[in-house]
């Protein structure tokens, strides 16, 4: 087909009500359709055919087919069973696989329709490879790349923000990014201003496949509650309910804590925080294990209390495969 469009991404935004989306190109297989949900943030969320959305009319006669979120030929899974509201916006996109499969041999025919097929698949890879340097970093030409250090992580790529949550009085704060560990090796989460409604610990808790399991992280329902071993001259910590946050303004936790995925489903990670309880001003450094069995999908972590409700603001960073 001939398109006058330079872009292959079609943006659609919430509106409450919608879950059919036409997309007005085509492709001719489901494979190469890609779909991802843009926040109120700014913040991208990757979505899987069948398990996030249906598709309808892909490889069919005519030109586009349709994208249905939620899904509506099974119940869709929480929290991918909302409809999209007026902040958020669903990008649908078609990007064919970067190999070579079409080989012609002397006096082979091949319809006219086939071979634009192949055209459009190039181009369409050509598209995906411009937006992708329009978003890079980029020094003058001439100049030579700077030295490290010199540009922004950011700027490069290495870390970014994949998610943030800041909520008032609410039972959680979620940093989601569906299967994070494809492209990256370690998150590290930010804790900024974590208070409870009482005095109560911190918990910590991985998404898998969906949703927060209580069993993943060793001691997690009192990561960051620290006491100094009886006896020791070292601060040397264990976990503590008897150490919990403050709820005054000057209480208030802040921290980084830091996981890496290895070994097919496990994590493991270090956090260091500081936080006051009364007159006790508390630091503390904690180290985490996944000591059970290995989770099926890294998708990210919520953060909450041991009782009662949290305020706050979580931000989760990606770290590139080296």
């Amino acid at each position: 087909m001939s398109y006058t469009a330079e872009t292959t991404r079609q943006f659609f935004a919430g509106n409450g009500a919608t879950t059919v989306f036409a997309y007005a190109q085509d492709t001719a297989v489901d494979g190469n359709v890609h779909v991802s949900i843009i926040d109120a943030a700014g913040l991208e969320i990757v979505l899987t055919n069948v398990t996030h959305f249906d598709l309808g009319g892909v490889g069919e006669p005519g030109i586009g087919f349709n994208v249905t979120y939620p899904r509506a030929s099974v119940a869709p899974i929480a929290p991918f069973d909302v409809v999209l509201n007026g902040s958020e916006k669903l990008v649908v996109w078609v990007e064919p696989p970067s190999d070579q499969q079409f080989e012609q041999k002397n006096a082979d025919a091949y319809s006219a329709a086939v071979i634009e097929q192949k055209f459009d698949e190039q181009m369409r890879i050509i598209q995906r490879l411009k937006e992708d340097m329009d978003r890079a970093y980029k020094v003058s030409l001439g100049s030579p790349n700077p030295a490290p250090g010199g540009v922004p992580d950011a700027a490069i790529g290495n870390r970014i923000l994949l998610a943030t949550a800041t909520g008032a009085n609410v039972a959680k704060l979620t940093v989601q990014s569906i299967n994070w560990s494809i492209s990256y090796d370690t998150i590290e989460l930010d804790f900024i201003g974590i208070v409870g409604i009482s005095p109560a610990a911190m918990e910590i808790q991985p998404i898998d496949n969906g949703s927060a399991t209580t069993t993943n992280l060793e001691a997690n329902l009192d990561t960051h509650i620290g006491s100094r071993f009886a006896g020791s001259d070292e601060a040397l910590w264990t976990t503590s309910l008897t150490y919990t946050l403050g709820i005054t303004a000057d209480d208030w936790l802040t921290g980084m804590a830091r996981f890496t995925h290895y070994n097919s489903g496990y994590l493991n990670g270090q956090g260091s925080y500081n936080w006051r309880s009364a007159a006790v001003h508390t630091s503390a450094i904690c180290t985490y294990a996944r000591h059970t069995t290995a989770m099926t999908r890294l998708d990210g972590m919520d953060v909450l209390m041991s009782t009662g409700n949290i305020s706050g603001t979580v931000n989760m960073y990606g770290i590139r495969k080296s």
